[in-house]
């Protein structure tokens, strides 16, 4: 019999097989957290899934320029699968598939600009690298409080709200949860005491009240948040699944106190300038010129970001004429829009192919696309793939609508474009 042995809360055992561990935590736990254990491995299931095949479709993409995608940034790639962010990763897969294909069709127009396909293409896959510094909390919330002022004070009010009325309460016995709950989670303030080294042997749980509470302010956030509310949602309702107003209480981040008067969406829009810094700092494969275009693409193609034209000082040190790097920069723009826009994530379904250009006519109509012959050319390139697998004729009224108007606008801006048979009524 295979001898094991683990510490009190499980986290040390001497067998790597995921399987083994389920089997083994099958043994020890009870309902309703079978349930929260089974979701857990169906995540980390597919999980490992969607990261296969986001990795096959970055290493596609580079193949079909005859390059090979470089070791040190797959491993950079894998940190997002580290934490747990697969969005961003499949969103980086989609958005260089995007580019490949767009740099095809732009290719006249990028004949004289010396850059490679090969700097543009680690510039699509690094462009949002610097989410990797993103607090896990912001990232995943998309309701409107990120936009307010004064995160930092907001959300440490709803923790101390959470520590005062809920936790307390059951610490001192003082709620109609049975004695086995209350151990339960005694238990679990416990442990993270300990996983901090806060934990004094012989303590009593009047002296861990009193602990908690005079040292709330400068120790709580590093305490229980995410296993509180695990512990709370799993004991009340079974359900791994937390509500909206939870996940706005877990992963409280050490940097708490620096968002004072920030809003989290400032925080969310600093991911670009972090992009370009890091990637300053890789061991790329690409000369010193490419380098200085991979991560001036990755700091500027959202145009809120880009230095104005007339600006040329900003951008001397890419070697290349500012006309050139804002091509580029425009093109990686619509590849990241069109790839955020049809993409599922938690927060939104994602849109058809043809209701996305639709949506990214109206931004180039409002002066979001600074190059409205360049976004014209991508849109008709893209409807002309679209209508192959799906014919005019099947489309819904509405559909055929916004076809038609997006190829009219493609018509102005080129007006030897035909319309195709396929799209005839």
């Amino acid at each position: 019999m295979m001898h094991v042995e683990y510490s009190r809360d499980g986290s040390e055992i001497n067998e790597n097989s995921s399987g083994f561990i389920r089997e083994w935590m099958r043994s020890i736990l009870k309902e309703p957290m079978l349930t929260v254990l089974d979701h857990i491995f169906e995540q980390q299931e597919e999980n490992k899934e969607r990261v296969a095949r986001a990795f096959a479709k970055i290493e596609q993409s580079f193949f079909s320029r005859q390059i090979e995608l470089d070791p040190s940034v797959e491993k950079i790639l894998r940190q997002f699968e580290k934490k747990g962010d697969v969005e961003t990763l499949e969103h980086s897969a989609d958005v260089t598939h995007l580019a490949a294909r767009a740099y095809e069709c732009f290719e006249e127009e990028l004949q004289e600009i010396h850059v490679g396909v090969r700097a543009f293409l680690y510039a699509a896959v690094l462009h949002d690298v610097g989410k990797l510094l993103i607090p896990d909390w912001i990232r995943r919330d998309s309701t409107p409080w990120r936009t307010t002022p004064d995160a930092g004070g907001r959300i440490r009010k709803g923790y101390r709200e959470i520590f005062f009325e809920e936790m307390l309460p059951i610490l001192r016995g003082e709620t109609e949860r049975d004695e086995k709950t209350c151990e339960e989670y005694r238990l679990l303030v416990e442990r993270q005491l300990r996983r901090f080294g806060r934990w004094k042997e012989g303590m009593t749980w009047n002296q861990v009240e009193e602990y908690l509470t005079s040292a709330y302010d400068s120790l709580f956030f590093y305490l229980v948040p995410l296993d509180w509310l695990f512990f709370k949602r799993t004991r009340e309702t079974g359900s791994f699944f937390l509500s909206e107003s939870d996940v706005k209480k877990t992963l409280v981040p050490f940097e708490i106190d620096n968002l004072s008067g920030t809003t989290l969406m400032e925080v969310v829009d600093q991911h670009a300038r972090v992009s370009e810094e890091m990637i300053r700092q890789m061991p790329l494969p690409l000369n010193v010129e490419e380098k200085d275009m991979v991560a001036f693409l990755a700091g500027h193609h959202h145009p809120e970001k880009r230095p104005p034209a007339e600006h040329q000082d900003q951008v001397e040190a890419l070697h290349i004429p500012v006309a050139h790097a804002e091509t580029l920069a425009e093109i990686l723009q619509i590849s990241d829009v069109y790839g955020a826009l049809t993409q599922r994530r938690s927060y939104h379904s994602g849109y058809a192919p043809i209701e996305a250009l639709s949506r990214m006519y109206k931004k180039c109509q409002a002066g979001e696309f600074r190059n409205q012959r360049m976004f014209a050319k991508y849109t008709w390139r893209m409807m002309e793939e679209i209508l192959v697998s799906r014919p005019f004729a099947s489309l819904s009224h509405e559909e055929q609508e916004q076809v038609e108007t997006l190829s009219n606008f493609c018509q102005t801006f080129s007006p030897d474009i035909q319309k195709p048979q396929r799209m005839a009524a």
